[in-house]
């Protein structure tokens, strides 16, 4: 079943590049932000204000928030191998 769209509103389509840009913005942000201070709500908005896009809704939402647990799970191994 697919989602429901309301009438005359579209999903943006979603190219690879685009993807790949967001991510690299969203890890932009990641690295130089205290990560003790940001949500992924505040790294939403700083991406689409940088890209001048709104992230704030499907699929790019999804995107930026894999984009930080992508993120987060790297400096958990990181931290891990360090720890070893």
């Amino acid at each position: 079943m697919e989602p429901e769209v309301e009438e005359g509103r579209r999903e943006p389509e979603v190219t690879r590049g685009l993807e790949k840009k967001i991510v690299k913005i969203v890890r932009k942000i990641l690295e130089k932000e205290n990560l003790y201070e940001l949500t992924e709500k505040k790294v939403r908005e700083k991406a689409s204000k940088d890209l001048g896009m709104n992230l704030s809704d499907e699929p790019l939402k999804s995107i930026v928030s894999r984009a930080v647990e992508d993120f987060l799970e790297r400096l958990r191994n990181r931290a891990q191998k360090s720890v070893d």
